[in-house]
């Protein structure tokens, strides 16, 4: 399958059409696949605020793959980083934690709020670490 088209009506089997004015619409994994009257376009929503165009390797990942199982893999590789990142801001955190622990009782009651907030953000980067290591253990 290598046309917008094609994947629109694979990703239609799939997911929710939503209709806006005169295009319909179909949202998979972070990609938008938009038909209006006489074209199909495709966005990639997982970058910013704003849609912005696929980029050449996720177009030859869609035709080579199609596009669910293209946008399954996309999003694998994509929860493959981010167990990684997280993982990482956990090892900060922690460095970070110890660094403000060191001086016994007195550096400890010194810095009890930064202690406190790696504390949370270790806990918050774990969370989020685990739910991305399940998206990828279900791949």
């Amino acid at each position: 399958m290598s046309s917008i088209k094609d994947w629109y009506q694979e990703a239609k089997k799939r997911t929710l059409v939503h209709t806006e004015a005169d295009k319909t619409f179909v949202i998979y994994k972070g990609f938008k696949i938009t038909k209006s009257e006489d074209s199909y376009s495709i966005l990639y929503t997982r970058s910013s605020d704003f849609y912005t165009e696929i980029s050449d390797a996720q177009r030859r990942i869609f035709i080579k793959e199609g596009f669910v199982e293209g946008a399954r893999r996309l999003s694998h590789i994509r929860n493959k980083r981010r167990v990684k990142y997280y993982q990482d801001k956990m090892k900060r955190l922690y460095t970070k934690k110890k660094g403000y622990e060191k001086g016994g009782k007195a550096a400890i009651k010194k810095n009890a709020i930064k202690i406190s907030n790696c504390e949370d953000g270790i806990l918050s980067a774990n969370n989020l670490r685990a739910f991305y290591q399940t998206q990828i253990d279900n791949y």
